[in-house]
C-alpha cells in the first residue's frame, strides 16, 4: 500500500522541482537491510580517531536515530512520478529541506504505527 504526501518546499530531483512524495510501509526484510547498513556506519564512527562516543546510551540514541532516518528514507517509493530507492546519505544530495524532511519522518512513523497496529489486531 502507498501513501502520497505533499511537500513544504519541494525536492529538485533530475532538474524538476517535485512537491510530492510516495512512501510505503517497509517490510520486515528492507528493515533488517536497514538496520544492519546502520550497525556498519556505526562500526565506521567509532572507528573514527577523532570521535569519542560517551557510554552506551549515546552509542543507543545514535543508533536510534540513524535507524530513524534510513527506515524514512527507505519507505520513499516515489518523488513526483518517479520510482526511487533510496539511503539518507541520497536525500541529502538532494538537499531536503528539514521541514520537507519532517513531513517524510511524521509520514514514515504514521505509517509503520498504522500497520503495526493492524498487524497486531489480525494476531
Amino acid at each position: 500500500m502507498e501513501h502520497v504526501y505533499q511537500l513544504v518546499d519541494g525536492i529538485v530531483f533530475k532538474g524538476k522541482l517535485q512537491k510530492q512524495v510516495t512512501l510505503h510501509p517497509i517490510d520486515s526484510v528492507s528493515y533488517d537491510l536497514v538496520e544492519q547498513l546502520v550497525e556498519e556506519q556505526l562500526q565506521h564512527i567509532q572507528n573514527q580517531a577523532d570521535v569519542v562516543l560517551v557510554n552506551d546510551s549515546h552509542l543507543q540514541g545514535l543508533k536510534g536515530y540513524m535507524l530513524l532516518n534510513e527506515s524514512a528514507a527507505s519507505s520513499i517509493s516515489k518523488i513526483g512520478d518517479e520510482n526511487v530507492d533510496l539511503m539518507f546519505f541520497d536525500l541529502c544530495q538532494l538537499k531536503i529541506s528539514a521541514q520537507d524532511w519532517n513531513v517524510i519522518l511524521t509520514a514514515n512513523l504514521a505509517i509503520a504505527e498504522y500497520y503495526a497496529n493492524q498487524a497486531a489486531m489480525l494476531a
